[in-house]
């Protein structure tokens, strides 16, 4: 059971915003590297592009359409060197993007921010994301994982997490960061950020090296 779209694109836009204040000077460090080809998976409303460069050519991958419009709307705004929104389910990146004239191994960069929690299968999107990218292209990320096993925030993300699943469609209990590292690429770089704001949702921010 799943709450309707409509209501899950509100929740989304929103805590976009709250993530934007609490993670500004962090988005700017890791986004401000981008160029070429970008492509977001899962992009929500938009909340990432402000930080992007405008010489880019973007293409977000957003399987909910409220929010696909949203997006479409913000890019709009950023006057990118080309933009597009792709309305397709991100469990196979590759495949989905073949249709739309887009070849294996084009992306510079791939970005993926607080969408592993949510996925059916975070090893299949990380596989497609490495299929994606061009050899030495890179992958950004910022995530949100399971805190130490036994301490209090991982009491807490389990009393949470079906809360967090039915309003979020998200799993606060992953371990995002050994899916990230266990996935192929070829060098991973990550750390971890506590936010006195979200004290059960311990962060992890970084990039991994096709």
């Amino acid at each position: 059971m799943k709450i309707p779209d409509t209501l899950y694109s509100m929740i989304i836009e929103r805590s976009g915003e709250r993530m934007n204040r609490a993670l500004d000077a962090e988005k700017e460090q890791l986004f401000s590297k981008l160029s070429g080809v970008v492509v977001e998976i899962g992009p929500g409303a938009g909340a990432n592009l402000r930080y992007y460069p405008r010489d880019i050519a973007y293409v977000g991958v957003e399987p909910v359409e409220a929010l696909a419009r949203l997006c479409e709307q913000e890019a709009s705004r950023c006057r990118f060197a080309s933009s597009n929104i792709l309305r397709t389910s991100v469990g196979n990146l590759e495949s989905h993007l073949r249709p739309h004239d887009l070849q294996e191994d084009y992306a510079d960069f791939v970005v993926c921010t607080f969408v592993l929690c949510s996925v059916q299968s975070p090893m299949n999107v990380l596989l497609s994301v490495i299929g994606a990218l061009r050899p030495g292209g890179q992958f950004l990320f910022i995530e949100h994982v399971v805190a130490p096993r036994g301490n209090l925030p991982w009491f807490g993300q389990k009393a949470i997490k079906p809360l967090c699943r039915f309003c979020g469609r998200c799993d606060p209990t992953r371990d995002s960061e050994s899916s990230i590292r266990l996935a192929g690429f070829k060098k991973v770089e990550s750390r971890k950020v506590a936010l006195r704001r979200f004290p059960l949702a311990p962060i992890i921010i970084g990039a991994a090296v096709k």
